[in-house]
């Protein structure tokens, strides 16, 4: 999940976190999701650059498989260019999502 969590957003990239854990703690009290519970790794995403940087590490290196966030225009616009990941628009909310064939 990229979310700002510093810099002039901080405030309203807490709150969307606050908004998807509860979401997140009601699904997995209702058993999960095709059984498993859903899990979050949280980065910060306070500018372009960042965000580009942490949907790279995500993607990479945590093995993440599904990338949500951020709410902001500015910064997710330069992680949907990355290497490695497909780009899917939910609404105005963007996410990226492994490809099962990339290395993790």
């Amino acid at each position: 999940m990229l979310e700002p969590l510093t810099g002039p957003l901080a405030g309203e990239g807490k709150r969307h976190l606050e908004g998807f854990e509860i979401v997140r703690d009601m699904i997995n009290e209702r058993g999960g999701v095709m059984g498993k519970k859903l899990v979050f790794t949280v980065a910060d995403a306070p500018d372009p650059t960042a965000a580009a940087t942490e949907a790279t590490r995500l993607a990479t290196r945590e093995g993440v498989k599904i990338i949500t966030g951020t709410f902001s225009s500015g910064s997710a616009a330069r992680p949907a260019r990355r290497p490695r990941a497909r780009t899917s628009s939910i609404g105005r909310r963007r996410a990226w999502i492994r490809a099962s064939t990339s290395a993790a």
